[in-house]
């Protein structure tokens, strides 16, 4: 496929580039950028629109029939439904997956296309996060808002969001710096400034998850650390330590309040109210409508307000990734691929990303956060490429693409494969079939006269000897020779080299009568 991006492609780029920017709107929710790339993309996604069944994650797609589901639970339990349930959640889940097929399509369509997603999330990444310390250190608030003046969040409303967003990063960096930056100092650059942000951001719950992702990362495949590596990172350490940021990041988790006992408190609140309401649940959005905030827990939180089947739908929301891209893994190994090639690179990242997101909503609620939904897309996008590879580099053939007019693009999915045994029994009978049909139409299209000519002997008396047929030119050639050659001898002897001729024509084609067609008797006639 060609490298050329098409408008479409430049409109779901910008939208992965504006999502570590978030706009509050009113107290409680957030705006971000990237959803108005989308929707400005939408009348070209509608022209281009391709899933792969196969590929399809199906708990994200059941995520809005869930949030659909608690904010009608909440309307029967408290006899109304809430607005924030319905425009928040309800329609913020629609959007997220919209937002997950456009990404979907890029990342499905273009032999980089993941890697161009995951460039235009970390240079929006970096961006944003300059802009930030400029403003954070500056005191002023011109592009990005803080919820806490205090601690650093880039662009990001809430510290603890954008600590799990630089956390992504980095894992992206760890694992697939080489394959999206060309430059080492790109690497280097994009990496020192996500975890300058990190550490800035103070959240310890993402710190925790961070590390956790990495550590993926570093089991799911061999990573080289080369010595102007470790050197940097030397150097970054005495920096940091010379800078007193140390001081200022111990200062501020001292003076903080204790969040850890506070977020307990909210999750003991609803799991009594979760009881209280048999276990069924209270209705989306109940908790935040009685007490002013959210519980600080995904999976507590989807408990409490949507009962047993939020549950479910969170550990499938987390479960299913997971196992896709093992299949996937356990698949490319077979296939002889290698832990360090492309396709396990890929698989690695997105691994690590996804567990760093799921310990993150440990700690914090989560699941509306972009950058997890992005990561949804990529792995769709990679399972997407059902062709396994063990080279570096994807198969290129499960990927031909055709234009007509608008730059689209659609996959060429692999045909079905009849089991090794059916179809080499397939293969034979076409193989007889087509030796058979040969035979007939060549029987059909044949002059009856070019037999009468090229018979020279008529005292042949074998009705099966068909005399067009390849395998007898180097005989009748031989024929045709002989009798020129002997023309002026005996008739005896022309007698009998005839019938030597004619008794060899007879050895040789006795192997080949039950195969061959037969001629009747007038037929045989007619070329007298």
């Amino acid at each position: 496929m060609s490298d050329r991006r098409d408008i479409f492609t430049w409109l779901i780029l910008a939208s992965v580039f504006f999502i570590p920017l978030q706009l509050p709107v009113g107290a409680t929710s957030r705006l971000s950028l990237a959803d108005f790339f989308v929707v400005l993309a939408s009348p070209l996604l509608l022209l281009r629109f391709h899933v792969a069944p196969r590929a399809v994650l199906i708990a994200p797609l059941l995520f809005p029939l869930v949030m659909l589901y608690g904010a009608l639970l909440g309307g029967l339990v408290n006899g109304q439904v809430l607005a924030h349930a319905m425009i928040a959640k309800v329609l913020g889940s629609m959007v997220l997956i919209f937002l997950l097929l456009s990404w979907l399509q890029v990342a499905q369509e273009s032999e980089r296309g993941i890697f161009d997603l995951m460039k235009a999330f970390l240079l929006g990444s970096v961006v944003f996060s300059l802009i930030g310390l400029v403003e954070f250190y500056a005191g002023v608030s011109i592009i990005t808002v803080r919820f806490i003046e205090s601690r650093f969040s880039g662009g990001y409303f809430d510290p603890n969001h954008y600590g799990a967003l630089t956390g992504v990063g980095l894992v992206f960096i760890a694992a697939l710096g080489r394959d999206i930056f060309r430059r080492d100092s790109s690497i280097f650059i994009v990496g020192g400034i996500l975890g300058v942000g990190l550490l800035l951001c103070i959240s310890r719950g993402a710190w925790v998850a961070t590390v956790f992702g990495i550590l993926v990362v570093v089991i799911m495949r061999p990573i080289k650390i080369k010595a102007p590596v470790i050197a940097l990172a030397i150097l970054v350490v005495i920096g940091v330590l010379l800078s007193g940021v140390l001081e200022h990041l111990s200062q501020d988790i001292h003076d903080r309040p204790d969040n850890a006992s506070h977020r307990l408190t909210l999750i003991k609140e609803g799991l009594r109210l979760f009881k209280e309401g048999h276990f069924v649940g209270i209705g989306l959005s109940v908790f935040l409508e009685k007490n002013e905030i959210i519980i600080h827990n995904s999976v507590v939180w989807m408990l409490v307000e949507m009962g047993v089947v939020g549950a479910i739908a969170y550990l499938l929301f987390i479960t299913e990734p997971v196992v896709r891209l093992m299949r996937l893994r356990f698949r490319h190994h077979r296939m002889g691929g290698h832990r360090g090639d492309q396709i396990a690179r890929i698989s690695a990242a997105l691994l690590g990303a996804h567990l760093l997101m799921t310990v993150a909503s440990q700690l914090v609620e989560a699941t509306y956060q972009r950058q997890w939904w992005l990561v949804f897309a990529l792995t769709a996008g990679l399972l997407t490429r059902n062709t396994v590879s063990s080279s570096r580099k994807f198969s290129t053939n499960a990927f031909k693409a055709k234009k007509s007019g608008i730059n689209w693009s659609h996959p060429q999915w692999p045909k079905l494969k009849w089991p090794a045994p059916w179809r080499a029994l397939s293969n034979t009978i076409i193989q007889k079939s087509r030796i058979n049909s040969i035979r007939f139409f060549r029987t059909r299209t044949t002059d009856s006269t070019q037999n009468a000519n090229s018979l020279k002997d008529t005292s042949v008396t074998d009705p099966t000897v068909l005399l067009d047929l390849s395998i007898y030119d180097s005989i009748l050639s031989k024929q045709e020779t002989h009798h020129t050659e002997n023309s002026s001898t005996s008739s005896d002897s022309h007698g009998s080299a005839e019938d030597d001729a004619a008794t060899e024509r007879s050895t040789n084609t006795d192997t080949e009568t039950q195969s061959l067609p037969v001629q009747t008797m007038e037929q045989l006639g007619s070329t007298d």
